[in-house]
């Protein structure tokens, strides 16, 4: 755990003296808002080559509508810096407000800021999303975890968990359309202008080479499980077909659903290993059950 008076003392590598406030939000990595207009982050020094290719991408010309945030130097010059055994970076602040995850209107605008970033994205090379970890590699440290009792899973939710691995591997997940994404466009991360289309996105240490299907399973997870939206299908599917009409892929409503089913084994594996770390959340590693159960419902539909 990285203590707040050592963010302190990070910021002095900026020449800053604000006291910083530590954001609490689920971010995986530590981050406080530093000052009027900036983030400063702190991760282990491992997470150097991911950052350092997280600032290529960003200064990419295909991005360059989007509001992004920007790396500020050190005094020294440094986009990136160690300091005591950790991994330190200031950003830009990026404008806008998050979307509203029971407005329609605004389900509307990231699906089709989605379809714009995905074609902007398309034409950036492979070699940026190499930090990505397979779908695979996620799903079988999720089996692990739960078939060895490792997680606070009662028999009922174990079970489900286990037959919703088993659905997924049974689905038909071809889709040849990969390339590089966001990896987690969730809503906090999404930003909207005052006229309402999507102009700015943060947290882009998720970046991998996929489908971009994964990208639309993060935000149909808000259709799911945070809309209210009555009929979930219903809302699956307005979220596919604006994304299509705004001229990204088609995709079906079923594929969508195995998708978000291999998101949730995911957050089974990350926030799994973070509880047994000794740093995660019981009751939110618990509540994965329930949505697995959600879509393995839908499913059968």
């Amino acid at each position: 755990m990285i203590e707040d008076n050592q963010a302190v003392d990070a910021l002095q590598l900026w020449g800053l003296t604000e006291t910083p406030v530590r954001e609490h939000s689920g971010l995986n990595k530590h981050t406080w808002k530093a000052a009027t207009g900036y983030w400063l982050a702190a991760d282990t020094p491992a997470a150097f080559d991911l950052w350092y290719t997280v600032e290529e991408i960003l200064r990419q010309p295909e991005l360059k509508y989007l509001e992004l945030p920007r790396a500020v130097p050190t005094k020294n010059g440094d986009n990136l810096a160690q300091f005591r055994g950790y991994l330190w970076r200031l950003t830009t602040s990026v404008e806008g407000r998050q979307p509203d995850p029971t407005s329609v209107e605004d389900l509307d605008s990231v699906a089709v800021g989605l379809a714009q970033l995905h074609a902007a994205m398309a034409q950036l090379p492979q070699k940026f999303g190499a930090h990505g970890i397979s779908t695979l590699t996620v799903i079988n440290h999720a089996r692990d975890l739960v078939s060895k009792g490792l997680l606070p899973f009662n028999k009922k939710e174990t079970e489900t968990i286990l037959a919703g691995i088993s659905l997924f591997e049974q689905a038909d997940t071809a889709d040849e359309c990969y390339q590089l994404i966001h990896g987690d466009p969730s809503y906090p991360n999404l930003r909207l202008a005052k006229t309402g289309e999507l102009n700015g996105i943060i947290d882009w240490e998720g970046v991998r080479w996929d489908s971009p299907l994964h990208d639309l399973a993060v935000v149909g997870q808000t259709v799911l499980y945070r809309s209210g939206w009555a009929d979930k299908n219903a809302g699956l599917q307005r979220l596919l077909d604006t994304y299509a009409n705004a001229g990204g892929h088609k995709y079906s409503v079923h594929q969508l659903l195995v998708s978000i089913l291999s998101i949730k084994f995911g957050s089974i594996a990350h926030h799994g290993q973070k509880l047994l770390d000794g740093r995660g959340d019981r009751a939110l590693v618990r509540s994965q059950a329930e949505k697995i159960a959600i879509v393995c419902r839908l499913l059968s539909q």
